[in-house]
């Protein structure tokens, strides 16, 4: 049995009759599950990781959680594919509304400057990449979009929002800036007090600033 557990650094795995061991989550969790879905015989079973419904803190000075999302059906990013650039993951309640796609173009029109600060934008919603991608086009956008279809990343970036304009049941991505640095370290965290507020653009340009 393999199990994740808070903090989400390390997970331990029980291989049946042998010992348990520590592993990093953030490295090995898609190591091992490759490697046991070619094994028919594998005994060994992997949870949920972070587990649905499980909101994570992210605490800065604290390693950030990995993940691999969507850009199309086609073309994945992982945040360690980053590694040596500073990161900006930007969290979107929605494609096509208004506020978002005012912070879109905000950003957009400052990503020469994050381009010179040896920083990449990613932005996050839970929308699926056909509206992503035809929401970029329509404004233009070039810098990655990832769709966090199954809300693994909000849940693990503790950045979850239930019942967004009263939908019950549906949960979408509160609006926030987390930055990683080079290294894979939380150095920035933001998160909106209601999902009409935007973020301090030039807070957050000064934030990767410090890192450059």
């Amino acid at each position: 049995m393999y199990h994740i557990r808070p903090p989400h650094s390390f997970a331990r795995w029980h291989v049946p009759g042998g010992a348990d061991i520590l592993v990093s989550a953030g490295v090995m969790v898609r190591y091992l599950r490759s490697r046991l879905m070619r094994d028919d015989h594998a005994q060994t079973h992997i949870t949920h990781f972070p587990p649905r419904g499980f909101n994570m803190a992210i605490t800065v000075g604290q390693p950030a959680p990995d993940f691999t999302l969507h850009e199309n059906p086609a073309t994945q990013h992982s945040l360690s594919d980053y590694r040596g650039k500073n990161v900006v993951l930007a969290f979107f309640p929605g494609a096509f509304t208004g506020v978002c796609t005012s912070e879109m173009c905000a950003l957009r029109d400052r990503i020469d400057d994050f381009n010179g600060l040896n920083a990449v934008v990613l932005g996050i919603t839970v929308d699926p990449p056909f509206a992503q991608g035809a929401w970029k086009a329509a404004n233009n956008v070039e810098y990655t979009f990832l769709s966090d279809y199954n809300r693994e990343v909000v849940n693990a970036y503790d950045v979850a929002l239930p019942g967004l304009a009263g939908m019950q049941g549906y949960v979408a991505a509160k609006r926030a800036v987390t930055i990683v640095d080079g290294e894979g370290i939380v150095r920035y965290h933001w998160v909106a007090d209601v999902p009409t507020t935007e973020p301090d653009y030039d807070e957050v340009r000064a934030a990767v600033a410090a890192l450059s």
